[in-house]
């Protein structure tokens, strides 16, 4: 994201690091009230369909915006996509939680931890290698084509 940034918005160095511990920062805060967030979205399912939809949309409206060259929207949304996208980690460990045998918890855990993993260098490598190629301009639309794709999988489900 930082290079992004840099390259898109001419954001320095500096600014560009405070954009994105804005991002971290109030999306580590939605992690840690997952309890509450959950108990507002009246259980976890809905957490986390409501989570990627909203990552989603956050996604596919900063793509449209930076389309339009509205950078600054574009950047306010990418910052905003942090709380939903950051919610649904804790989610999918809660629904582990409660569809898993106190046997096979772990071994359940490590297989959603060691997927998500996959998948988001496999994220980030196609991103970055397309972006090698084209330009940094690529990188939207994957996230883009990601969420919907995460979203989609969820709301099958």
């Amino acid at each position: 994201m930082p290079l992004f940034l840099n390259v898109n918005l001419n954001l320095s160095p500096g600014e560009s690091t405070l954009v994105v511990a804005l991002w971290l920062g109030i999306g580590v805060t939605a992690s840690f009230n997952a309890g509450r967030i959950i108990g507002f979205f009246k259980g976890e399912h809905r957490t986390l369909r409501i989570a990627f939809g909203l990552t989603t949309l956050a996604f596919v409206l900063a793509f449209v915006a930076a389309s339009l060259n509205s950078w600054g929207t574009a950047l306010v949304l990418l910052v905003l996509s942090g709380p939903p996208y950051f919610l649904t980690f804790p989610v999918l460990y809660g629904i582990i939680g409660m569809s898993t045998s106190r046997k096979h918890l772990g071994l359940a855990y490590a297989i959603n931890l060691s997927l998500s993993l996959l998948a988001s260098s496999a994220i980030s490598y196609v991103a970055g290698y397309l972006s090698s190629i084209y330009s940094l301009a690529v990188i939207l639309p994957i996230l883009v084509l990601s969420a919907i794709g995460a979203s989609l999988t969820t709301f099958l489900l």
